[in-house]
């Protein structure tokens, strides 16, 4: 299991970047009148944080992870796992399409 964290650490970390650099730009296009969403996620994406810019989500995401290491139960531990790894996924999807309309 250590490995496992080891690597979600590692990619939190890559995350953190990605989207303290995303929330710069959304910071200019609020500047320049647009980027007026509500919430990067919709409710179903299964973040409990509701925002306009990355960095909560990836706060969520390191509770997530911490609270993972103190999970005993094997069920449990796998089951929260399974909706880190998830998160995880649509926040680097999220943040390469953001970066891929950015370029355009």
């Amino acid at each position: 299991m250590d490995a496992v964290l080891d690597k979600l650490n590692e990619n939190l970390q890559v995350l953190y970047r990605k989207a303290l650099d995303a929330d710069k730009a959304l910071d200019q296009l609020s500047g320049q009148g647009k980027a007026k969403h509500k919430a990067i996620f919709p409710a179903e994406a299964g973040f409990i944080t509701s925002s306009e810019r990355f960095a909560p989500y990836i706060a969520e995401l390191s509770e997530d992870i911490a609270a993972l290491q103190q999970v005993a139960d094997e069920e449990e531990r796998n089951q929260t796992l399974s909706a880190v790894v998830k998160k995880m996924e649509a926040l680097f999807i999220t943040l390469a399409q953001f970066k891929g309309v950015l370029a355009e």
